[in-house]
């Protein structure tokens, strides 16, 4: 997936060319802006993101991103020859810090199982399984509600 990075799960994509239409870019990235304001969606969030239009070499488009929880939408507007392109992609991102977590998953599932056994003994054996069950049930909840993972 080009636009959104090889873990985005995209949705949907949609573009077209308009002939003999010409408009400034940050004029239109703007008026976007402002007319998500008046609907008062909650916990969105816009920014500008560039990406490349095809390989490494190639030159750079700024998007417009809406994004709202795991959700993000990519709005791209450019000048073409004579007239304009619009495009979107809306796609599904994937958990921030992946690598991160996971160590600070297994940080926690050592320290839950270790204070579980220095407490109780071998009945710690047990507890710190049930503890660490839960820890990995509650993580996985939040990561993939983008409760974690955003803000680090």
């Amino acid at each position: 997936m080009a636009k959104l990075g090889k873990d985005a799960n995209v949705i949907s994509h949609w573009h077209h060319p308009i002939e003999n239409f010409t408009t400034s870019t940050m004029d239109f990235y703007v008026a976007v802006e402002a007319a998500l304001q008046p609907r008062q969606i909650p916990e969105y969030s816009t920014s500008r993101i560039d990406w490349r239009e095809s390989g490494v070499t190639s030159a750079r488009r700024e998007y417009l991103r809406i994004k709202r929880g795991k959700l993000a939408f990519d709005l791209c507007a450019a000048p073409f020859g004579t007239g304009y392109f619009f495009s979107w992609w809306l796609a599904e991102l994937p958990p921030s810090h992946p690598f991160l977590w996971a160590m600070l998953f297994l940080f926690s599932f050592c320290l839950i199982f270790g204070l579980s056994i220095g407490i109780y003994g071998w009945w710690g054996v047990l507890i710190g399984i049930a503890a660490s069950c839960g820890a990995v049930w509650l993580l996985g909840y939040l990561i993939r509600n983008h409760q974690f993972g955003e803000h680090i």
